[in-house]
């Protein structure tokens, strides 16, 4: 089609958590998920 742009969504399929999990890298979070220097939740005393 000349002159024409199509433009369609990707539709992606949720991760599973194994793949999620497949896609964690240590070096972006320090070695760890979440910092635990600050105490949430039921932690607060």
């Amino acid at each position: 089609m000349r002159g024409r742009v199509t433009i369609e969504p990707v539709l992606n399929e949720p991760l599973t958590l194994e793949q999620l999990l497949d896609n964690f890298d240590p070096e972006l979070h320090g070695g760890e998920a979440m910092s635990t220097a600050q105490r949430l939740g039921a932690e607060r005393w």
